[in-house]
């Protein structure tokens, strides 16, 4: 919670709300027109760069936005 008087605090909450999903840095576009995606971590396997044709970058990223008026906490249990 932010208090209304608090501007440092919603300067804060602004800029959280109003950050890009991908950092700039963490893509690339290849000569050969294949988007290069630089991961956060590390896969177990090492794997630290994606190379996808623009059509899977773009699948990939759809995958993660939730559909309208959904929930993105589901609560399991009673």
């Amino acid at each position: 919670m932010v208090n209304t008087h608090s501007r440092d605090g919603l300067r804060k909450l602004v800029e959280y709300m109003a950050r890009a999903p991908l950092l700039n840095e963490r893509l690339e576009l290849l000569p050969d027109g294949k988007v290069k995606l630089k991961l956060k971590n590390l896969w177990h396997d090492g794997t630290s760069h994606l190379v996808l044709t623009p059509s899977e970058f773009l699948e990939k990223l759809a995958a993660i936005v939730p559909p309208p008026r959904a929930h993105l906490v589901k609560w399991g249990g009673s």
